[in-house]
């Protein structure tokens, strides 16, 4: 007869294991820039913006994402390939930042965030991905508002983090780490995206 205890123990760590799989390729650019792609916007071209993994100020190992502009402007590093997911899931998000000291935000903007793209299979090329912004604040949106805004950004290493169930038709999931609205320099390493428990409550969207 099998022994209770020692199956509950084993479901138990078989569900840890799967819930603690980072599935990002390259979470903390220890690897420099690959699986990420930079995405600049034709509005801010013109900025001159600066995304580069650099082997200097990193939370842990030796490299992390630097996001620079001297003009307030939007831009990002974006995740690659994209992670499959289905309808009701939920995964972990997560990422720690922080800006140089001089760095500065505009009052509308949220100076950083993540941006969670869902696809689906059955889209075509040109149509929208949908989209869960992350800011500052913890706050989970479906659009920019001023939930999203904390009126100054830490200069010390802060964990930005959010449960996220997957929509309606979303058959693929990626991450965009977005510099938006900022002026100076922001860090960003050691990101996660992990799946979590169906009991796992999503973080409200605001």
């Amino acid at each position: 007869m099998k022994n209770p205890a020692r199956s509950i123990l084993c479901c138990l760590a078989l569900t840890a294991s799967l819930s603690a799989e980072n599935l990002l390729v390259n979470p903390s650019f220890e690897l420099g820039p690959t699986s990420w792609n930079t995405f600049i916007p034709a509005e801010s071209v013109a900025q001159a913006p600066v995304l580069e993994v650099v082997k200097k100020n990193a939370r842990t190992g030796t490299s992390a994402l630097r996001l620079s502009t001297q003009t307030s402007s939007r831009f990002a590093f974006g995740s690659h390939p994209a992670i499959s997911v289905n309808r009701g899931e939920r995964f972990r998000v997560s990422a720690w930042y922080r800006v140089e000291p001089d760095s500065y935000a505009e009052d509308t903007k949220p100076g950083f965030l993540l941006r969670i793209n869902f696809r689906s299979e059955h889209a075509g090329p040109e149509t929208p991905s949908q989209h869960i912004y992350v800011g500052p604040t913890g706050v989970a949106s479906k659009n920019i508002g001023p939930r999203l805004i904390k009126p100054n950004l830490p200069d010390k290493w802060t964990l930005l983090e959010a449960i996220v169930e997957v929509p309606a038709d979303a058959h693929g999931m990626t991450i965009n780490l977005f510099s938006w609205g900022l002026t100076g320099t922001l860090w960003v390493d050691d990101c996660l995206v992990e799946e979590v428990a169906p009991g796992v409550a999503a973080t409200p969207l605001g």
